[in-house]
């Protein structure tokens, strides 16, 4: 039987989010705004160089992070599914070698993908782990699961993952 879990944020995460947010629609509600009022005046080569480009990147970044975002786990005997809003990472238990909490202690580096905004997500690198894929929203509820001749995955529970 399956037990779905959310995934926690954590302060910093929220704050983060919120601040990310804020200024990628400030920034994109700007750029529009420049657009309807001076859209004459503008020289062709900026507005399509500079301007068209500006609104796709920030519309793009705002969707990726939802997109990829983790919403929650659930747990049975045959796998580990963590859930994103576009789609799931399904692990199978007979991958998994062992399960243990997120250290606390070292250095993490984002080599890449998403920091901080709606989740850590992507590429990282910690200084106990080594390389490890993310997909985790609050580091002090994490666990990084290790598979056979893969790298680990980071994520987030409310509930331990046995």
């Amino acid at each position: 039987m399956k037990n779905y879990v959310p995934c926690p944020w954590s302060d910093n995460l929220a704050n983060s989010t919120a601040i990310s947010f804020v200024l990628l629609i400030g920034i994109l509600v700007t750029v529009i705004v420049i657009l309807v009022l001076f859209y004459h005046r503008i020289p062709k080569e900026w507005l399509y160089g500079v301007l068209i480009p500006m609104i796709v990147l920030i519309g793009g970044s705002c969707v990726s992070c939802v997109a990829f975002a983790p919403r929650g786990v659930s747990v049975d005997d045959k796998e580990i599914i963590l859930y994103r809003y576009m789609g799931k990472v399904t692990i199978p238990r007979s991958e998994i070698t062992d399960i243990q909490p997120y250290p606390t202690k070292g250095t993490t580096i984002r080599l890449c993908g998403i920091g901080g905004c709606m989740g850590n997500v992507g590429l990282f690198r910690h200084s106990e782990i080594g390389n490890f894929t993310a997909y985790y929203t609050d580091p002090s509820r994490s666990y990084v699961i290790y598979r056979r001749s893969k790298r680990p995955i980071v994520i987030t529970s409310a509930e331990p993952l046995e």
